[in-house]
């Protein structure tokens, strides 16, 4: 019941165990959205999904009891787990700001490593080999890989 009185709208829950079928991974600290009500009681509770995985659609594997394996899609955007089941799978995460400042700081330093590539290939052509294997400098760069046509405007024929 301690557990219950606590669940409110903005609070940030933390994944106990892996949810294949909704996309969840273990560890996955996620924003608790809201909560729906029946007579007065809490019963479905809205989580919102990682802003990582926020708007996408992933395919997914779902371990199946036989050992096999069933593929399906999966949209990311809010879960819904019954209260009970809720309570099974998150755990309350009172760092939460801190574990998305980091989320953020990680995303920030592969961007800046990205552009720092970037300006290094505009800098030097030679280093576009490294950069994109030869399927990718072929004639069909210019629709697939925006980035490869300025950095072999000159080498790529049409």
């Amino acid at each position: 019941m301690e557990k219950f009185q606590s669940l409110q709208a903005g609070q940030y829950w933390r994944a106990t165990s892996a949810i294949p079928q909704k996309g969840i991974t273990l560890d996955s600290v996620l924003l608790l959205q809201s909560i729906k009500w029946v007579d007065d009681t809490a019963h479905t509770i809205v989580m919102r999904a990682h802003p990582s995985k926020f708007g996408t659609r992933e395919e997914i594997e779902i371990p199946q009891p036989d050992g096999s394996t069933r593929s399906t899609y999966v949209s990311h955007g809010t879960h819904e787990f019954l209260l009970k089941d809720f309570l099974l799978q998150f755990e309350y995460e009172p760092d939460a700001d801190r574990i998305r400042a980091e989320e953020t700081a990680r995303i920030h330093s592969s961007m800046q490593q990205l552009q720092s590539e970037l300006m290094e290939a505009q800098s030097n052509p030679g280093m576009s080999t490294e950069l994109y294997p030869r399927p990718y400098r072929s004639r069909c760069c210019y629709r697939s890989y925006p980035t490869v046509v300025s950095l072999h405007r000159r080498r790529c024929s049409s």
